[in-house]
């Protein structure tokens, strides 16, 4: 069984864990799945607005969460993947927008 790491877990640094219950860890993500982040969210934007994706991974435990991070996850193979509800464009462009008002809308 392989366990997915969320966006939401990584930003509250806690897990929950089956038979333990929701668990305090500190999570640094590697690269690759920094890179994956920024990719997914990332894709066909300026420069700038991809700068501040990577700020915003490099140290996401000081932002706030939301319900919608649960959908964004890091499969086994360290691939930042989102798990859609309607509208994939969408849903990632308000992911993205999110990130961005956290980060003081600097892009």
């Amino acid at each position: 069984m392989s366990m997915k790491l969320t966006l939401e877990e990584v930003v509250c640094s806690r897990k929950y864990i089956e038979g333990e219950g929701w668990k305090d860890i500190e999570i640094e993500l590697n690269d690759k799945q920094k890179n994956s982040f920024v990719e997914l969210f990332g894709y066909r934007c300026q420069a700038r607005t991809c700068r501040t994706l990577r700020r915003f991974i490099a140290n996401p435990s000081i932002h706030p969460s939301y319900g919608i991070y649960r959908r964004v996850y890091w499969d086994e193979n360290d691939e930042c993947q989102y798990c859609v509800g309607q509208d994939y464009t969408e849903e990632v462009r308000y992911i993205r927008e999110l990130i961005i008002k956290d980060m003081g809308g600097r892009r």
